[in-house]
């Protein structure tokens, strides 16, 4: 691979880097704003199915239940941010937020809350549903793209992600698993409308590969003169440098001392 693509390859993943860790770096930001405004996440969160939850929709995933909540959700966020920009520049910033937007409609219609799976009212909050979504956009995109970048990302996610199955499991009791399953649902049907969109994705900002113009191997004259010839011509050369380095007067030339 030329240095300028490497070069190119590098600047794409650290642009990638610095939007995941910005995009992180808010949440931390407004963890500690929440805080010491003296808000609690499930005033943030989303109430299911009651229309003074709805606002959650916006504001679920920006408000964490405590620091290990928020540093479990951060890694997963950093990396699938990092591998949505680097891979699908084009299409990440439309992607993140119907994925981030849809995964919050979904949890606001369908999951637990009073009257339907619990009797008390219950506040979905993190952005754990939007990683969720994100991972699964990914991974589904690998499948059905199905071409070698693709599959790249899929096998990257499976690796990556794979203990975060068992997060849709319906067998945790403080764990908003509704927010789990709900955004891996939402990340595949994203993928399938998106599969066509983001085709030669990066391909299309890649500069354009070298083309190598065939030259002949030998001089277009080689074949043009005799070895007498040529001889003859490298001796009337050698007597013209001599000619010229022995000065106009025949006298060779004085050396200058400086």
């Amino acid at each position: 691979m030329p240095i300028e693509m490497l070069d190119r390859e590098r600047r794409l993943l650290g642009a990638a880097l610095r939007t995941a860790l910005t995009a992180v770096g808010f949440l931390w930001v407004l963890h500690f704003v929440r805080l010491a405004l003296g808000m609690s996440a499930g005033s943030w969160g989303i109430y299911p199915r009651q229309l003074d939850g709805l606002y959650g929709i916006l504001t679920a995933p920006l408000a964490h239940s405590g620091l290990g909540h928020l540093a479990n959700n951060s890694v997963a966020l950093v990396a699938s941010i990092l591998l949505l920009v680097y891979f699908f520049p084009r299409v990440a910033a439309r992607a993140l937020l119907i994925c981030y937007v849809l995964t919050g409609a979904a949890v606001w219609l369908l999951a637990r809350g009073a009257g339907w799976g619990a009797e008390v009212t219950i506040s979905h909050v993190g952005a754990s549903g939007v990683a969720y979504a994100l991972v699964s956009f990914l991974f589904w995109l690998g499948v059905f793209r199905r071409s070698l970048q693709s599959v790249v990302v899929a096998l990257i996610i499976l690796l990556l992600f794979s203990g975060m199955i068992a997060g849709v499991l319906p067998d945790q009791l403080h764990v908003s698993w509704e927010s789990h399953l709900l955004g891996a649902i939402v990340g595949g049907l994203v993928a399938w409308g998106f599969r066509a969109s983001v085709l030669d994705d990066r391909d299309a900002d890649q500069p354009p590969e070298p083309t190598y113009v065939s030259e002949p191997y030998f001089p277009a004259d080689t074949f043009a003169y005799t070895l007498a010839e040529r001889a003859e011509m490298r001796r009337l050369l050698e007597e013209e440098r001599q000619r010229r380095a022995r000065g106009a007067d025949g006298e060779p030339p004085l050396t200058k001392l400086w």
